[in-house]
C-alpha cells in the first residue's frame, strides 16, 4: 500500500487547477518523473501538464493508486500480479468508460492505461459501420456525398480481392 505520509507533488492541469499527488504516483509516469527531475532542488515542486484536464488526471491518478495497491499487495509475483493488475484495469475501465484516455496515457507514457484505452477503442468500433463509429466517438463526417459514395464503392471493390 502507498504510504499516506509520502511527499506530495503539485500537478497543474490544463484549467490551471493544481492537484496534490503522492510522489510515488507521479513517478509512475516517465513524463511526470522527468518534469520533476528538471525542477531538482526546488522545495515545493509544481509540474505543469497543459494538455491534460483535471478530470482526466484525477482518473489516471485513481488508476495508478489501484495499480500501486495491487502491486504492493502481491509483491509482484508472476501471473498473480498480472491478474491483479488486470483487475485494477477493469476497475479503471469502469471509472472511465465515458472517455478513453489514450492521448493522456500516451503523453504520460503510462503503458497499462494506453494499452487498455486502445483495446477499449478497438472493442467499441469492432463490427461497426463508419457511420456508427462517427456516432460513437462524436466525429463529424467531413466527406461530401460524392466522396462518401466513392468510399463505399472502393470498400465494396476491396472485398472482391480478399
Amino acid at each position: 500500500m502507498a504510504s499516506t505520509s509520502s511527499k506530495k507533488i503539485g500537478v497543474k492541469c490544463s484549467e490551471g487547477m493544481v492537484l496534490e499527488v503522492d510522489e510515488a504516483l507521479v513517478n509512475a509516469s516517465p513524463t511526470m518523473k522527468r518534469l520533476i527531475e528538471e525542477k531538482c532542488g526546488e522545495s515545493n515542486i509544481v509540474i505543469t501538464l497543459p494538455n491534460i484536464s483535471s478530470k482526466t488526471l484525477s482518473q489516471i491518478i485513481e488508476f495508478l493508486k489501484l495499480d500501486l495497491e495491487s502491486n504492493a499487495t502481491l509483491g509482484d509475483v508472476g501471473a498473480d500480479a498480472d491478474c491483479k493488475a488486470s483487475e485494477s484495469l477493469t476497475s479503471f475501465n469502469k471509472l472511465s468508460l465515458e472517455f478513453i484516455k489514450v492521448d493522456a496515457a500516451h503523453y504520460l507514457k503510462i503503458e497499462k492505461i494506453y494499452d487498455s484505452g486502445c483495446e477499449e477503442a478497438a472493442r467499441r468500433i469492432s463490427g461497426k459501420t463508419p457511420e456508427q463509429i462517427r456516432e460513437t466517438f462524436k466525429i463529424k463526417n467531413d466527406f461530401t456525398p460524392d466522396e462518401e459514395q466513392e468510399n463505399k464503392r472502393m470498400l465494396q471493390a476491396a472485398w472482391l480481392f480478399m
